[in-house]
């Protein structure tokens, strides 16, 4: 028979972790839709200069990569908040540490979730999927709307 205690603990992972995942689903939309809002205004007032375009196309991407990597932060913030809330992990700065390692799916530091909370770091890891693969599909679009075309 199943240990009732193990039950409580998978039900608050997931009653914790479904609303944040979508939290950071929907800022991560948001977001980029601010950051394509940008690269399409940009796009706009372009003046093609000769020799420039692949330049101001690189400088772009980066500009780009920079906010999707604060976006990310923000969101592993928001799940370091929640771990140290719920007394999984007791600082933030640990806290961050475990939230970039399993958002990226890296994980193997040294920081790990307090016993009973590591269904929600498999939660975490999930969501990080997700959006990495909002990121990559968003990057993928933006490099082929700016990238020069005769180069």
């Amino acid at each position: 028979m199943q240990d009732p205690y193990e039950v409580f603990e998978w039900s608050a992972a997931w009653a914790w972790g479904v609303p944040i995942v979508a939290a950071t689903v929907l800022m991560h939309v948001a977001g980029l839709s601010l950051i394509r809002s940008a690269v399409i205004g940009w796009l706009s007032r372009r003046r093609h200069r000769a020799g420039s375009a692949m330049i101001e196309a690189a400088l772009l991407i980066c500009v780009v990569v920079i906010l999707v990597t604060f976006l990310h932060a923000i969101e592993a913030a928001i799940w370091g908040f929640l771990h140290v809330h719920l007394g999984a992990i007791p600082s933030m700065r640990g806290a961050m540490v475990y939230s970039l390692g399993a958002l990226t799916t890296f994980g193997g530091g040294r920081v790990a979730l307090g016993e009973g909370w590591q269904m929600l770091g498999a939660i975490e890891a999930l969501n990080g999927m997700m959006l990495f693969g909002l990121t990559t599909a968003f990057l993928f679009q933006v490099i082929d709307r700016i990238w020069p075309r005769h180069i």
